[in-house]
């Protein structure tokens, strides 16, 4: 595995790849911004990304709002986003 993402990216250390924060989701299914910062942060310093971009502009929390709520069992107009009450 560690072979083709090198290949891929044209990153000859592979150890960068199992160094990377795998996990980018939170033990409930959200999205764990944390982790996908570092992620970004490597592929920055990696040269893979070069656009001036923030996490912010590539996170869709819509996919994963209306699950949580149907499985949850919370009402979307009463809870925000994944079911966290609105102020």
């Amino acid at each position: 595995m560690w072979d083709a993402l090198s290949e891929l990216t044209k990153q000859g250390d592979k150890t960068v790849f199992r160094d990377m924060t795998a996990l980018w989701s939170n033990p409930d299914g959200t999205i764990d911004p944390p982790s996908l910062e570092k992620d970004l942060a490597n592929f920055k310093t990696m040269g893979d990304v070069t656009a001036e971009i923030k996490l912010a502009q590539m996170i869709d929390s819509s996919f994963y709002d209306h699950p949580f709520f149907v499985i949850a069992g919370l009402d979307p107009a009463i809870h925000g986003p994944a079911g966290q009450a609105r102020g």
